[in-house]
C-alpha cells in the first residue's frame, strides 16, 4: 500500500515591508519514498501578486503595503510514487511605519505553532500541543483553539478544544488516513494567528488470537517498529521415526496481532551438519513438517528462522530440540535469540 508524503510550509511569520522572507519545505517528509519537488503558490490577492516557485526553500522581498497585510501561502510536495501532498502557511507584512492600531506597537500578533505532522497506529493514545506557540509581548497570556478540519471520521473532543494540550485516541480507519487540525491562538488584545499540522493514522491487519504453547520471543521494545517471532515444536523430545512440526508465527510487539505480510525463510540443521530449508513469502504463518529416519543418528536439532516486513525491523531467532533413539536419552531444550 502506497502512503502519500506529508507536506510541511512551516510556522506562519512576520516580517516588516522590504524585508527578505524564506519560505522553508525542508520538514516535509515521505515515510516510503522520496520527495521529487515542491511548488510554491501564493494564495489569490486582490492588490497584490507575488507569484509561485519549484523549491525546496523561497526567498523573496516582502512587497510594500499600505497597512498589515497577511499572505497565505500553499505547498504542494509529489513523490517518486506519483503522490502529493499540501500545506499552508501565513506571512503577515507589516507597514513601516506602523500605524494601524490592530498591530500597534504596543501589541504584537502572537505566533501559532501546532506543533510538527505525525504518523500513529489506530486505537492509540494521540497528543496534540500548541506549547510552542508564543507571542511577541512578553506576559501576554495565550488562547488555544483546537479544530479538526479534515479525515473522517471526526475525533471525539468531548475533553475540549480550548487548551494548549489536546489528548484524544485515534479512531479505528479502515485503510491509513490522513487527519488535519488547525490551532488559533488569541492574544489579550483578541488578535488571532494559526497554524495546521497533520496526523497520519495508520490500519492495522486484524487476525486471530495467537497460541503461545511453546515461545521463543524476542527482547523487542514496544515500538512500532519492531516485531517479534513465535516458534513452537510439536514435541521434545522427539523419537527417531516421527514426523516433526515446526509452527512459525510473526507478530506486532505492539498489538500482538499476526503481521500478515511478513517475508519468512528458516533452516532446519540436523545433528550430522545437514541441513533443510524452509520459506513463506505471504502469509505470516508457516509451518514445516518432516519425518525423521528411524537409521538418524539421535541428537540436537536446531531451528533458524528470519523475517522481515515493510516498517518493521528485521529480526532472527532459533530454537533447539532432541531426538532420541530407543534408549530415550535427552538433554533440555535450549533456546537463543539473536536480534538484527
Amino acid at each position: 500500500k502506497l502512503i502519500p508524503p506529508i507536506a510541511d510550509a512551516g510556522s506562519d511569520s512576520i516580517v516588516n515591508e522590504g524585508s527578505s522572507i524564506s519560505l522553508n519545505a525542508s520538514e516535509s517528509i515521505d515515510p516510503d519514498g522520496i520527495i521529487l519537488s515542491y511548488n510554491w503558490k501564493q494564495n489569490p490577492h486582490p492588490l497584490i501578486t507575488l507569484g509561485d516557485a519549484e523549491t525546496k526553500v523561497w526567498t523573496f522581498t516582502a512587497p510594500s503595503v499600505s497597512s498589515d497585510t497577511t499572505f497565505t501561502f500553499e505547498l504542494t510536495v509529489s513523490d517518486n510514487n506519483g503522490l502529493t501532498a499540501t500545506d499552508s502557511t501565513n506571512v503577515l507584512v507589516r507597514e513601516a511605519p506602523i500605524s494601524n492600531t490592530s498591530f500597534s506597537s504596543s501589541n504584537n500578533a502572537p505566533i501559532a505553532n501546532a506543533g510538527p505532522d505525525l504518523e500513529i497506529n489506530e486505537n492509540m493514545s494521540l497528543t496534540l500541543s500548541g506549547s510552542a506557540s508564543s507571542d511577541p509581548d512578553k506576559g501576554d497570556s495565550l488562547n488555544y483553539l483546537w479544530k479538526q478540519t479534515a479525515g473522517n471520521p471526526l475525533l471525539d473532543t468531548s475533553a475540549g478544544v480550548d487548551k494548549e494540550v489536546l489528548t484524544l485516541t485515534s479512531p479505528t480507519v479502515s485503510m491509513d488516513t490522513m487527519f488535519t487540525f488547525e490551532l488559533t491562538v488569541t492574544d489579550k488584545q483578541g488578535i488571532t494567528d494559526t497554524d495546521v499540522m497533520n496526523v497520519l493514522v495508520r490500519d492495522i491487519p486484524s487476525s486471530s488470537a495467537l497460541n503461545n504453547t511453546i515461545t521463543a520471543a524476542s527482547n523487542s521494545e514496544n515500538k512500532v517498529s519492531k516485531m517479534m517471532i513465535q516458534i513452537e515444536v510439536a514435541e521434545d523430545p522427539i523419537s527417531l521415526g516421527d514426523e516433526q512440526t515446526v509452527t512459525v508465527t510473526v507478530i506486532d510487539a505492539i498489538s500482538d496481532e499476526t503481521i500478515q505480510y511478513a517475508d519468512i525463510d528458516g533452516m532446519v540443521t540436523y545433528p550430522s551438519g545437514d541441513t533443510k530449508e524452509f520459506d513463506d513469502d505471504d502469509d505470516g504463518i508457516v509451518a514445516y513438517a518432516w519425518e525423521l529416519d528411524e537409521d538418524s543418528d539421535p541428537g540436537t536439532f536446531s531451528v533458524d528462522v528470519n523475517a522481515s516486513a515493510d516498517g518493521y525491523e528485521e529480526i532472527s531467532k532459533s530454537i533447539s530440540f532432541e531426538a532420541v533413539g530407543e534408549e530415550g536419552e535427552k538433554q533440555n531444550t535450549k533456546e537463543e535469540e539473536e536480534d538484527d
